[in-house]
């Protein structure tokens, strides 16, 4: 493949990455919801219990800023905070799994709806060809700092 081809690929990819990440964006923005507080509850949505430190992993958010996004959600009830040792353990209370599957449902059946579309179309080889992506880029691009 020339250099050319290749470099055009990654051009549409990071636009397409760009397009859903605007899309994310712009969702919240019309609800009135801020970026980082729906990234943080979209991570705590699976029902689990996540440090903070996880969550900045995973989603590329400061710790700082989950840690303020936490205490935030932690005074409206929304989450329980847990402290052991140096983790600070997240995961949403009950009245809180109520609000935010209300609250982020559209955005779900969204997801889902989009991801039926896609699979119909490219299968699902088309999921295992992003993480091969983002894995071989992460590896060439961060390096040691993993």
């Amino acid at each position: 493949m020339q250099k050319d081809d290749m470099d055009a690929m990654n051009e549409r990819v990071n636009i397409a990455i760009n397009r859903m990440n605007g899309a994310y964006y712009f969702w919240a923005r019309r609800r009135g919801i801020q970026e980082n507080r729906l990234t943080v509850l979209y991570a705590l949505s699976d029902s689990d219990e996540h440090t903070q430190a996880e969550i900045s992993c995973a989603y590329l958010i400061p710790k700082t800023t989950v840690n303020t996004v936490a205490l935030k959600l932690a005074q409206e009830g929304t989450i329980e905070l847990r402290r052991a040792g140096k983790n600070k353990f997240m995961r949403l209370s009950p009245a809180g799994k109520e609000r935010v599957f209300a609250e982020l449902s559209e955005l779900f059946a969204a997801e889902r709806e989009a991801m039926r579309r896609t699979l119909e179309k490219h299968g699902a080889a088309f999921i295992a060809a992003q993480e091969d992506y983002a894995a071989a880029l992460e590896e060439l691009l961060r390096g040691d700092e993993q």
